[in-house]
């Protein structure tokens, strides 16, 4: 252990019990056998730590390790959900265009807009062919596959544009149907 010399021998033991957990629990591909072993030895970790030094001295990154083992049986390894879930919101945040003085304000009106573009799209919908409202879904879906911060990351127009070509490819498929039949 590097820390050997530098660490007092009752840090030590504390420390082993962290490093020992994060290393079980980081694993990409985890039965619930090692899930249960990392539990325990993040609980071992907090009750050395806190008779140590003191319940004051945990943060709530300290104490969400004891809630790991739910997540990770939930949802599967943190790898799956965790980290990523972080990183994406955080870059979907940094990537939010605000004023710089009023980002609440503008988070909830960018939300709000998104609201309104999602009722949009349901009037739209059901005056579109099958075939249209199969290629809306697929941008929806490419929208999500962005991870965007809203679930429909459309403007108003070019919500009109899409409608407005699809309803050319609708008189369009309409014609070219007219004119095979006959």
């Amino acid at each position: 252990m590097a820390l050997r010399d530098i660490l007092p021998i009752q840090n030590q033991k504390i420390w082993l019990y962290f490093v020992n957990a994060v290393s079980i629990i980081s694993q990409r591909i985890i039965t619930t056998k090692e899930i249960n072993h990392g539990h325990s030895l993040f609980i071992k970790f907090l009750k050395e730590f806190q008779t140590l030094y003191g319940s004051n001295i945990i943060t709530p990154n300290m104490h969400y390790h004891l809630h790991l083992k739910n997540d990770m049986l939930n949802y599967g390894s943190w790898y799956s959900y965790w980290y990523y879930a972080y990183k994406r919101l955080n870059r979907q945040i940094a990537s939010f265009y605000t004023s710089g003085r009023t980002v609440e304000l503008d988070m909830l009106n960018y939300i709000n807009q998104q609201i309104e573009i999602y009722k949009l799209l349901d009037q739209i919908k059901p005056t579109l062919t099958l075939t249209a409202q199969a290629s809306l879904d697929y941008l929806q879906n490419e929208q999500l596959t962005k991870e965007t911060l809203a679930i429909y990351n459309y403007t108003i127009p070019k919500i009109i544009e899409f409608q407005y070509s699809i309803t050319n490819i609708n008189f369009l498929l309409l014609d070219l149907k007219i004119i095979l039949e006959d």
